[in-house]
This record gives C-alpha cells, sequence and structure tokens, in this order.
C-alpha cells in the first residue's frame, strides 16, 4: 500500500481493491455447512450399506454351513433299500434306488443285478419298453451267466405281452405293428441254438409259434389287400415269402390257390402253371396221378429248391 512519509495511504479505496485482489479464494460448495435433508439421506445410506454388509456376511456362513461332504451310500445297503421299496410296491422310488446303484457301481455284479430289478420294476408296470431296455443292458453286461436263460425268457414274454392291442379286450390284430412277433421269433432262435434243453423251453416254443401264426395271417392279408387292388405282382411276392418263410401255415393250400390267381391275372402263365403242379404235388391225395406218397405228405413243402426251407421247431 502506498503511504506518505506520515503513514497514511494514498488512494485508500485502491488499496483496498488490491488487498481483496491477493487474498486466497476459499470454495463456496466445500465452506457451506449441509441442509438437514442431506443429513438424513447419508444417515439411510450408511445403514443400508451397514446392513448390505451383514446380509452377505449371513450368506457365506450359510454356504459354508451346507458344503459339507455328502455322505456315500454303500452299493448293497442301496440295493436293499430298493428291493424293499419294491416290496411294498413303492415302484418309482424303488427304480431311483436302483439307478443310483448302477450309477454308482458301473460294470460290477451289483450294477448289473440291479439292471434285472428295474427290468422286472417295469415289466409288473407293462412298461414293455424300458423293461426291454434294462433286460438287454443285463445282457449287455453279464453274458452267458445262469441268469441269461432266464432273461432271454423274460424278453420273450415281455414282446409277447407288447404284441397285444385293445384295452379292454386284449388280442393280436394282424393288421397291427408286426414287430413284436419279429422279435420274438429273433429271440426264440437265439434262445434254442444257446440253451436247446432249458426248462423255458416249452413254454416259449407256443409262444413263438404264436408269433409265426401271427405273421404269417399278416403276409396273407397284405396279399390280399394287393391282390383285390389289382396290384398282382406285389401280391405273388407277398404270398411267395409267406410259403417260403412259413412253411407250417396252416392254410397253405389256400395262399398257393391266390398265388396260381396272381400269377394268371399278372399275364405269367409260365409261373402259374409251375404253381399248379406243385400244388397237385403238395395237396394232391396220394392215389391220384402227380400225387406224393403219403409220407412225403407229412413233410412240408418237398418241391426242391422253391419253398423248401429248413424250419425251426
Amino acid at each position: 500500500m502506498l503511504r506518505t512519509r506520515k503513514g497514511q495511504a494514498i488512494f485508500p479505496r485502491l488499496a483496498v481493491l488490491v488487498a481483496r485482489a491477493h487474498a486466497p479464494v476459499h470454495n463456496v460448495a466445500q465452506t457451506r455447512r449441509p441442509y438437514n435433508g442431506e443429513f438424513e439421506m447419508r444417515r439411510r445410506f450408511s445403514a443400508q450399506s451397514v446392513l448390505g454388509c451383514w446380509l452377505i456376511f449371513a450368506i457365506a456362513l450359510i454356504g459354508c454351513e451346507t458344503a459339507k461332504p455328502r455322505v456315500k451310500i454303500p452299493g448293497r445297503l442301496l440295493y436293499l433299500e430298493g428291493q424293499a421299496l419294491a416290496d411294498v410296491a413303492v415302484y418309482s422310488e424303488a427304480v431311483a434306488k436302483f439307478q443310483e446303484v448302477v450309477d454308482q457301481n458301473p460294470g460290477t455284479l451289483l450294477g448289473t443285478f440291479a439292471y434285472l430289478k428295474i427290468a422286472e420294476i417295469h415289466a409288473q408296470q407293462e412298461d414293455w419298453l424300458e423293461a426291454e431296455t434294462n433286460y438287454r443292458l443285463f445282457l449287455t453286461t453279464n453274458q452267458l451267466r445262469h441268469l441269461t436263460p432266464y432273461v432271454l425268457y423274460r424278453l420273450i414274454t415281455v414282446h409277447h405281452e407288447n404284441s397285444f392291442t385293445g384295452v379292454f379286450f386284449p388280442s393280436r390284430e394282424v393288421d397291427r405293428d408286426m414287430e413284436p412277433n419279429r422279435q420274438i421269433i429273433r429271440e426264440y432262435k437265439r434262445f434254442f441254438f444257446l440253451f436247446p434243453k432249458s426248462i423255458f423251453l416249452e413254454e416259449i416254443r407256443s409262444l413263438y409259434r404264436a408269433a409265426r401264426d401271427t405273421l404269417a395271417e399278416h403276409e396273407r392279408l397284405v396279399g390280399d389287400f394287393y391282390l383285390r387292388r389289382g396290384h398282382y405282382d406285389a401280391a405273388a411276392s407277398r404270398y411267395v415269402y409267406l410259403l417260403r418263410t412259413f412253411p407250417q401255415y396252416q392254410d397253405a393250400k389256400a395262399v398257393l390257390e391266390r398265388l396260381i390267381e396272381a400269377y394268371r391275372l399278372n399275364q405269367q402263365p409260365d409261373l402259374a402253371r409251375e404253381m399248379e403242379r406243385l400244388y397237385r404235388l403238395r395237396f394232391a391225395p396220394p392215389d391220384t396221378e402227380g400225387g406224393q406218397g403219403a409220407e412225403q405228405a407229412a413233410d412240408p413243402w418237398v418241391a426242391p429248391g422253391v419253398f423248401h426251407t429248413a424250419a425251426l421247431p
């Protein structure tokens, strides 16, 4: 500040302005005091933060408590529990127990027998597809043991039951799916060649014959359908397949007559005459011209190279 020798200021107003210009500048926003609403917001935010921290801590503690290692139940105990549940007809839980045995003991004898138990339960519930699947799993992991004949027998009975249709009056309908009957024939051939002296052979032989007759009736039905519709070549193919595959068919005479008719309508006289010769050879009385002897008449389709098929008993 400019002063005189006596200490009086020169231009006092200017001196005040200069002093204010050199004074430190303060931030008004920093120096102002917050109002009451802002204090309340800060208090609530602090309380929520503390509560959130405590909640996260509690969840972490609960997670640590539930992360205890699960006690593994022995497979034999699970198997016994499943058997007890199956005995009281609690099938869904029994299947779950046996499935757990399979998962814990893959490839072992215990797991293999669990497959058999699951198959038996599904067979009792008439769930034929699941029963067949588990029977085959048993055979895959347990080949040629003492239970193999029994399991093959059960497979054939499952296919036999699956071949019936209808709710109130189940029957074998020849115009339905024939796959169960084909499965019976395949499984019977397998059983016959593996276990020809089994105690189950007589029972499943009757099932095999019923499936064979049903398949033959199915082929005849399809052949008749083609014959009525004028598809003579397709009809003849069906009749020939029937006579070759099922030589013991009880109504083979009528099938051969329709085969001759199909060849004539299809303008194939040579094949028709050949079938007539076979007809006389097979079905003509023994005392007539061209008829076969009584001993030959007992054999199915003695005509060489045409219909002769080595059939199972």
